[in-house]
């Protein structure tokens, strides 16, 4: 599949909420706009407030390039038998909740990264479109 950007999955990959910091993220986003990547990602789990101010530090590095706002794994265990559904409802609104506070922070498109199996591929994807930006999905999957 040919993407309309080259996607920054080099120079140590994605950031995941745990590395959450701005100067950190940043210097990553000079190294992959030098690398010639057109994405540049923010994590989720900033306060709103940092969040916006990294996205508007990010579009002065790289006016050229697009922010992703990257939404982690949920944890939860979608592939689990749920009769209710509520596990599955439960992680739709923990998606939406992130989507829709990164399309409030002017993202370009979301990065659901490393996502479980399909069940929380689509769970984000359903939650994301609320947000009505571009979405991309990546699996981490084992055996």
């Amino acid at each position: 599949m040919k993407l309309p950007w080259k996607v920054p999955l080099l120079l140590g990959g994605i950031p995941s909420d745990t590395d959450i910091d701005p100067e950190q993220l940043l210097a990553q986003a000079r190294r992959y706009s030098a690398a010639g990547c057109d994405i540049l990602c923010v994590p989720a789990g900033l306060p709103f407030d940092k969040l916006t101010a990294l996205v508007g530090q990010m579009r002065a590095l790289a006016p050229a390039c697009k922010i992703a706002g990257v939404l982690p794994p949920s944890g939860q265990p979608l592939d689990a038998e749920d009769d209710t559904g509520q596990v599955l409802l439960a992680c739709i609104e923990h998606f939406r909740q992130m989507a829709l506070t990164m399309a409030k922070a002017k993202v370009d498109l979301l990065l659901c990264a490393g996502m479980s199996g399909l069940n929380e591929a689509r769970a984000a994807l359903l939650a994301a479109r609320k947000a009505e930006l571009p979405v991309l999905i990546t699996l981490s999957l084992t055996e």
